[in-house]
């Protein structure tokens, strides 16, 4: 998925190995990672899509919060255009790379969606109508707890009107 407003950085400026201090932003959307009143995250924020082991994130550390809103608008322009069930931008989960792999997760380089994408994997792929493994549903609650949830004030804008994505 091309940025609409941002370039990615430069793949030379950018290592593939994720240092434990960097932080990784994931595109939040209501109502699927959100309670209903839309004000917390809900573990499957954390979650693989069935059939996969990989979520999608951003390495921040490499990017501007503009990038970040982009890339969200993008997901959220794109999932309107294929007639995809609706699902609102609504700000991002933000939490470090370390804290990701202290619950038993990793979070990997996937440079070749573009560069500064990453992907948390749990070492778990769960088919769909399948129960999660208690195992993976402690971690995702970890994960949850840990992350901090940084609310658009202005999800339909394109631009980041929120608080700096910081950890």
């Amino acid at each position: 998925m091309i940025s609409v407003w941002r370039r990615s950085p430069r793949a030379k400026n950018v290592p593939t190995k994720i240092s434990g201090d960097e932080l990784i932003v994931r595109a939040v959307f209501y109502p699927y990672h959100l309670n209903p009143k839309g004000t917390n995250l809900k573990n499957v924020a954390f979650r693989s899509p069935s059939g996969k082991d990989e979520i999608s994130v951003i390495r921040r550390k490499f990017v501007t919060d503009q990038f970040c809103k982009d890339k969200a608008m993008d997901i959220d322009l794109y999932g309107q255009c294929r007639g995809a069930d609706r699902k609102e931008f609504r700000g991002f989960a933000v939490i470090s790379a370390k804290e990701i792999r202290q619950f038993g997760s990793d979070v990997q380089d996937s440079r070749e969606v573009y560069v500064s994408h990453a992907d948390i994997k749990h070492g778990f792929v769960v088919l769909r109508h399948e129960p999660f493994p208690a195992e993976l549903n402690a971690r995702l609650d970890k994960l949850k707890a840990a992350a901090r949830f940084i609310p658009d004030p202005s999800p339909t804008r394109w631009k980041w009107m929120g608080k700096p994505l910081q950890g």
